[in-house]
């Protein structure tokens, strides 16, 4: 290995008064034509020959095993070849086992991922290393992750979308840190990203959801009648199992591995709602889903039915003199339920437990949506509590004092009385039964 090093090192003048160093040079295929990346060779910790992959930049490629080759010098020089070499693992190595690591205990209460995150992550973390061109994790560099986020921002992807690639991301290297695959963590600069959605999921309106449940076939039909009915995400109604079923509660139970805060819920239903659904499990197994809501499709048949139903797919609103365009989705059916759960006037607590929701705060703020008749009744009750002030005000204001053997005096009872207050009527007439009043008579002369 190291006479071919030698050789390779000739080829391109890199070698320094006879010394061996990193160097790079070109593969060639079997064809004679050569591979588009430059490939380089250093030594390791134990000072044997490694080969990579670089770059089409050959100076980049070049400055790359040059950092190698010195890491490597340091770290044969102060002992700590093992803990260098491990740094030296691919990052195809590196992710592997994270992906393993996660589908056997890296969600919460330390149980696997659900196949949908693991899917998902598996599939950013590859978009990564790809767009990145990573060889190793500690070829990480923050400059180059925000610069692709920031192209990710500019193309119109959905902040929550973007946030979800740099949380898997982040992901794999606090795992890594921790595993000794790199010394620190390279994004720790890395600027809080925002995760508000551009287009917020909307409620539908009760006249929007019976046009819905009329235009959509009977086992759709279902489908959205389950989630307004339960406030279900859609990835839970997917992963409701025939088991999950109590006719006799009735109830559906949502196990932790199915549930957002990997928690067990038991979710109460109507009992006509649970004999439709008792239907759907007549020669299905006790672990067969029970609605068949497929993975790829459901947002396509969601948006086919609201177009049967002539349900707008986006409604602007103007809030703050701002407009904020809201869009109908599977979600839509979730807000629907908390919000009829506020309109039934239950308390917070019980709406927490209900929405298997994380705060009485995130009910109120995100999903809790103001009955456009409540409010325009409220604001018409203030407004007359108004008016009925007024009204009082200018009926005390003319009253005519009674006086006895002299000139009548106007003036006003409720002078030293707060609004809404009772006055006693003398036997005089409209005199005050008071003490003050008495002190007002005029004496005869």
């Amino acid at each position: 290995m190291a006479e071919a090093g030698g050789r390779a090192q000739a080829g391109y003048g890199l070698v320094l008064k006879g010394a061996q160093m990193a160097f790079v040079f070109p593969k060639m295929k079997r064809d004679g034509s050569r591979y588009p990346e430059w490939h380089f060779k250093y030594k390791d910790a134990r000072g044997e020959w490694r080969e990579g992959v670089g770059w089409r930049d050959k100076q980049k490629t070049q400055h790359h095993a040059d950092e190698l080759e010195a890491e490597m010098r340091a770290a044969r020089r102060s002992g700590k070849a093992g803990a260098i070499e491990k740094r030296e693992t691919p990052i195809e190595d590196v992710k592997a086992a994270y992906l393993a690591w996660g589908n056997s205990q890296g969600g919460r209460l330390h149980r696997g991922w659900q196949e949908q995150n693991a899917k998902l992550t598996k599939k950013y973390l590859d978009r990564w290393i790809e767009k990145l061109g990573l060889l190793r994790m500690c070829d990480l560099d923050l400059e180059e992750v925000e610069e692709v986020v920031r192209g990710k921002q500019l193309a119109g992807l959905a902040a929550k979308s973007v946030l979800l690639e740099v949380q898997a991301l982040k992901g794999l290297i606090n795992w890594s840190v921790k595993h000794g695959y790199v010394a620190e963590n390279p994004l720790r600069g890395l600027g809080r990203l925002d995760a508000k959605a551009k287009d917020p999921h909307r409620k539908l309106t009760d006249e929007e959801l019976a046009a819905l449940l009329n235009a959509a076939p009977a086992k759709r039909r279902l489908w959205y009648e389950t989630g307004a009915e339960t406030g279900f995400r859609v990835n839970e109604l997917r992963s409701v199992r025939v088991r999950d079923l109590d006719l006799f509660g009735p109830s559906i139970l949502q196990p932790p591995e199915f549930s957002k805060d990997r928690k067990e819920h038991r979710q109460p239903i109507r009992r006509e709602l649970a004999d439709k659904l008792a239907k759907l499990t007549e020669g299905k197994k006790p672990d067969s889903p029970l609605l068949d809501i497929p993975t790829s499709k459901a947002w396509k048949l969601f948006k086919a039915d609201c177009g049967a139903a002539k349900i707008a797919k986006e409604v602007e609103e103007n809030i703050g003199g701002k407009t904020i365009r809201r869009k109908a989705t599977w979600h839509s059916l979730r807000k629907v339920y908390i919000s009829n759960l506020f309109k039934s006037g239950l308390d917070l607590k019980t709406i927490k437990e209900l929405g298997r929701l994380s705060s009485t705060e995130l009910a109120t703020e995100v999903y809790a949506v103001a009955d456009p008749e409540a409010l325009r009744s409220g604001a018409q009750a203030a407004a007359d509590r108004v008016q009925e002030a007024l009204t009082q005000a200018a009926c005390c204001a003319g009253v005519a004092q009674k006086v006895v053997g002299g000139e009548a005096g106007v003036v006003n009872p409720c002078e030293d009385k707060p609004l809404g207050s009772v006055i006693k009527i003398g036997a005089t007439g409209f005199e005050p039964a008071t003490s003050a009043s008495r002190t007002q008579r005029s004496k005869p002369s």
